[in-house]
């Protein structure tokens, strides 16, 4: 039997992956045996981590309930305090975008989450963006603009990343079609060259689509070029990928399908539904563009079409099917329809 001391030794040598998930369980099952909670807390917070970028919500908040009662019990003395009010932000933002994950479970954590931050006089800008994000996935139009005001007005402190929060707000601008506000606010990270997991990878797929519909094609041609070799190789920017296939979709269509038929088996692999419905969103961009192509992907062996080969209709229609499926899952969680009234509406 693997004693404590040498599952510890195996943890430490290990990068994140399923591997190291599997390991952790294994160490807090014999910690919470002997009654150690610092221990108990401190696995179970390398657990959030792993659990978050490997895209397993359910068990990074389960993981983290514990933790935070037992920081309730105990207070710092029982974890790293910045630490344990950083993860928040990892969890709130796994959870605010899964639609398994129930509001009813989503809500006290959040508001959890500003009562910590609250009691420890940091600013509250994490906590408003979340809910700015739970507010735009579930449709509340009214709770989107209160909580981005809110989010927008708070300090920026040691709880907020420097890279990220300008990434978030690029995007916001994007999506809301304010193209040059987009592009003003990402320039930012590319000026100063502010780093962090997500940036600059994502901000470049973010440009793309702003720059183009203002006219700077050469621009949007360079930072695709850019971007893309900086995340064709992690299956984690799925959802940028999307963004790729889009705006090449306008310039490139034949590289734009090359690009779709090989993350396929990305598609299939990825766990993260709300980057698998950014992902299809984007790429209904190219299917309306190839409309009239002849192109034929090759298919993975595990891909649900059974056929080695498609046409372009025929993977079209499989990626709106998954589309309005996961939709369906959204609106479930939200108790509306708001997802798939907003993206398939039924015509009048």
């Amino acid at each position: 039997m693997t004693t404590l001391e040498e599952l510890s030794e195996q943890i430490e040598l290990l990068s994140i992956s399923p591997e190291k998930i599997k390991l952790l369980e294994e160490a807090i099952k014999l910690t919470d045996q002997k009654g150690d909670d610092k221990q108990g807390c401190k696995l179970r917070m390398d657990l959030v981590e792993c659990a978050t970028f490997q895209d397993e919500p359910a068990l990074s908040l389960t993981a983290f309930k514990w933790v935070a009662k037992k920081y309730d019990q105990h207070g710092a003395d029982i974890v790293d305090l910045f630490g344990f009010h950083w993860a928040y932000k990892w969890v709130a933002g796994n959870i605010t975008e899964c639609p398994m994950i129930s509001i009813e479970e989503v809500s006290p954590l959040l508001e959890d989450m500003k009562q910590k931050y609250q009691a420890q006089a940091f600013s509250l800008r994490p906590y408003y963006f979340y809910r700015y994000k739970l507010a735009k996935s579930s449709g509340n139009s009214e709770d989107v603009d209160t909580f981005f005001a809110l989010w927008q007005q708070a300090e920026i402190d040691q709880m907020c990343c420097d890279a990220c929060e300008p990434r978030h707000l690029a995007t916001h601008y994007a999506q809301l079609g304010e193209y040059q506000k987009a592009i003003d606010t990402a320039q930012v990270i590319l000026d100063k060259r502010l780093i962090c997991n997500m940036v600059p990878h994502s901000t470049y797929a973010t440009l793309l689509m702003p720059l183009y519909h203002l006219g700077d094609i050469d621009t949007a041609i360079r930072h695709q070029q850019t971007g893309y070799r900086m995340i064709k190789n992690n299956d984690e920017f799925l959802g940028d990928v999307g963004l790729h296939i889009a705006f090449l979709a306008h310039t490139d269509l034949e590289t734009a399908g090359t690009i779709l038929e090989s993350k396929l088996a990305s598609y299939l692999e990825a766990k993260d539904l709300a980057m698998q419905y950014h992902f299809i969103r984007s790429i209904l961009v190219f299917f309306e563009k190839a409309a009239d192509s002849e192109m034929i992907f090759y298919l993975p062996e595990n891909f649900p079409l059974f056929a080695s080969q498609v046409c372009c209709n025929q993977l079209q229609a499989w990626f709106i099917a998954e589309a309005k499926r996961i939709a369906t899952l959204f609106d479930a969680r939200n108790g509306n329809t708001y997802i798939t009234d907003r993206d398939f509406p039924v015509a009048q």
